[in-house]
Formats: C-alpha cells, structure tokens, sequence
C-alpha cells in the first residue's frame, strides 16, 4: 500500500530515508518524520525556519536540517530531540555534505562551513565571492563547492585550503559529481569533466539549455536536467550523447539511480522511472503539480515531495506502472 502525506506548504527538499524513517523539510517550516511503510507521523517538530532547496542529511542517528533562516539544526533521528544549531549570519538553501564526522555547508553570503558534526562547532570557514546556493560533494581528504562567483573550488576539507579553483563564465547551479577521478559539474548550458586533480578540463558536452539540479554518475553515464524539456545521458568517458527522453517542462532535481532504473520529477508534474542504458520508459506517475526536489528510493519505494503540498510514497519501483498500486492517505495535520 502506498501513500501520501499532506504538508502546509511546497516541498522542495529531498527526503532522506533511514531505517524505515523519511525525514524530510519543507516550505512550511516543520521538520518532519514519517514511517516509511504507512506514512504516520514518528516526530514533527516546531518551525525553526523555511526549508526549500536543502535536502536532508542523516548519519548515526542524526538527521541534519539546514534552513533559509540561516542555520544547521541537528536532530535525533529515534526521538525528535535537538542535539545542537548553529546559526549563520545568512540563509542557508544548499544540502550540507557529511564526511568523516564533518558538516560542510555553504550559505548566501559566500561563506563555505566545515562543522563538526557532534557538537556543531565551526572548524573552518573559507570565503567565495558569491552566493553558495547548492550543495558540495565530498571525495577523500577533498571537497568540492560551488559559488556564484563563477568558481568551483577544491578544498582541503581538513583544513579549507584551496587545492584548485575552476573558473566559468556562468555560475553553477549543479551539485558536482565525482567518480574515477573525474568531477562532473554544469556551467550554464554545458556539462563539464574535469580531472579531479587539477581541474583541468577533459570534455564538454553542449545541453540545450540551463544545466540545473543534481547531475547523478553512475556505470560510466552522466545524468542530467535542466530548464530544457527532456533529460539527457552520456558517456562518462567521452561526454558523448547516449540517450535522452523528453519531458513536458523542466527537469531541475537531482535524479536516483537503483538497480538499472533511473527516478527523476518535472516541472510537468510527473514522475518518471526510465531504464538506465537506453532511456526507454518504464513507467510515470503524474502528481499533478510541479516536483521539483529529488526522489529517494529505499525498499521498493519512491518518495518524493511535490509542490502540491504532499510527500508521495509509491510502491513498486522495480516493477511498475506505480498508478495501478497508488493508494491511500496518511495521516494529515492540516
């Protein structure tokens, strides 16, 4: 059985699912907790602060919240008990990254975090020139962030020191992928490969419009949306088109890969599960509305939030068509 949850606002933050729990955020300003398998309320917590862009971030048992209020909230996943925030002198839209008992978030003001993620306490902080507005990628004793400064830099993310900086003539509305010692970021209408090293650049590939969202890597095929109507595949190696599937509006959230199916959401209001090697459709869910957060796949379901007001939870993600076994509503608080 599947199910729906209904929230005060728009949801435009990717849910997180740990050990059958969905905790998720959204414009509404509540922090919430669901059961994964019926959609009944574990926790929800008072308004700290709009939650519209950043996803959130789980590890041993703490689930991290970063707001547009400026701040990074660290909440027990078992009970819904805060464990500490830290406040940011701006607001805050982009996915922290957790790594090796680190935070790392960026933040309007150009201020790139390192926290500890315990205690929240700042480590570091290093300054861009631009607004941070998407979040980083972790990769052995790196890490990776954008800024609106037209930059993409590497950091040393013991200490911030830049390693390497990458300069575009746009600003990156991507969060950067990395995978065999490559980094796969968007730059206006392209998607770049650079070396993970040095940032020197490899290939390019030419979209038909604003490369946005998440670009997802996966069995040597990049994956990608943006304010075009299709989504696009190429090969990791060469940037070479593979396959693309159109799309009746934009596609602007990162996209979920599980076994040899592909999950991402449109503007149009569909979900969509595709195959990962020839793009061939294998089933769609239309939501109704705008979805324009990322879905998250766990246990042979897809979750993901819509601009409805509702959290969507659908079943049979291997096998679809989904419609045939969409039912139910959990329960509302509003």
């Amino acid at each position: 059985m599947s199910w729906k949850y209904r929230t005060g606002s728009r949801i435009h933050s990717h849910p997180c699912i740990v050990a059958g729990r969905v905790l998720f955020g959204g414009a509404d300003c509540f922090r919430y907790c669901l059961a994964l398998g019926n959609g009944e309320v574990i926790w929800r917590l008072p308004p700290t602060g709009i939650i519209d862009g950043a996803g959130v971030v789980a590890a041993n048992d703490t689930a991290y919240f970063a707001t547009w209020a400026g701040s990074v909230e660290a909440v027990a996943i078992s009970s819904g008990e805060r464990k500490w925030n830290h406040p940011f002198a701006a607001s805050v839209c982009a996915t922290p990254a957790h790594h090796a008992g680190r935070l790392f978030v960026g933040d309007f003001s150009g201020l790139f975090h390192c926290l500890d993620a315990n205690t929240g306490d700042e480590l570091w902080t290093f300054s861009t020139r631009g607004a941070i507005t998407w979040g980083a990628t972790c990769f052995g004793d790196r890490v990776l962030v954008g800024s609106e400064d037209y930059t993409l830099y590497c950091l040393d993310a013991g200490t911030g020191r830049p390693a390497w900086s990458w300069e575009t003539e746009f600003w990156m509305q991507t969060v950067p992928a990395v995978a065999e010692g490559r980094v796969f970021v968007g730059s206006h209408a392209k998607v770049c490969c650079l070396d993970s090293k040095r940032g020197d650049v490899i290939w390019s590939f030419l979209a038909p419009g604003e490369v946005i969202g998440g670009i997802t890597v996966h069995e040597g095929y990049v994956l990608f949306g943006g304010s075009f109507n299709s989504f696009h595949c190429v090969d990791a190696g060469t940037g070479s088109p593979v396959w693309q599937i159109g799309t009746d509006d934009f596609v602007v959230s990162r996209s979920v890969v599980s076994d040899d199916s592909v999950y991402f959401g449109s503007y149009d209001g569909r979900m969509r599960c595709v195959n990962l090697h020839d793009g061939s459709l294998v089933w769609e869910f239309d939501a109704g509305d705008a979805i324009a957060c990322g879905p998250t796949v766990s246990e042979d379901r897809v979750v993901f939030g819509c601009d409805d007001h509702f959290l969507y939870c659908l079943r049979g993600a291997k096998n679809g068509p989904v419609e045939k076994c969409y039912a139910g509503v959990a329960q509302n608080v509003f």
